[in-house]
């Protein structure tokens, strides 16, 4: 009897304390847009952040629609902050070169610039399309700062 009490006993503390070590994820952001071609440039989606909670993770983007021809469209992420000046301004996070292109619904996971991944700091996604085409398009997913699977 004592044996069992020890073993239920053990098993209780077991999964109080796995209840506490297991990560806590960052929910997933959505993102919509519908961009022409802007050359090289990106388009930063201000209208939400993620906040990353792990340094090391590299950061999600998953599309679930894009119309956009070609390579598609690129990720990457961008931090936001203000100038000397107080104008609000964007700062690339991660690699453009190779880009991270999805040219139909799928998971990319683009990868910070060293010394550019930091805990807590909020993350916005930002995408341009091929620069060989012309026109309107559409891409709309979800993105979040470290790695998750959408």
């Amino acid at each position: 009897m004592k044996f069992k009490k020890t073993i239920i006993t053990g098993l209780l503390v077991v999964s109080a304390l796995s209840i506490f070590s297991t990560p806590v994820f960052a929910k997933n952001e959505e993102f919509r847009y519908l961009l022409n071609n802007t050359g090289q440039d990106y388009n930063v989606y201000p209208y939400n952040s993620n906040e990353k909670l792990y340094v090391n993770d590299r950061a999600t983007v998953n599309a679930s629609y894009i119309d956009a021809p070609g390579w598609g469209m690129a990720f990457i992420m961008m931090h936001r902050y203000y100038d000397a000046m107080g104008n609000v301004s964007y700062e690339r996070d991660t690699i453009s070169r190779p880009a991270f292109w999805l040219s139909d619904e799928g998971t990319i996971h683009p990868k910070y610039l060293t010394g550019h991944a930091f805990a807590h700091r909020k993350y916005h996604v930002a995408a341009r399309i091929d620069d060989d085409y012309n026109g309107r398009y559409q891409c709309r997913g979800v993105y979040n700062s470290d790695y998750t699977n959408p």
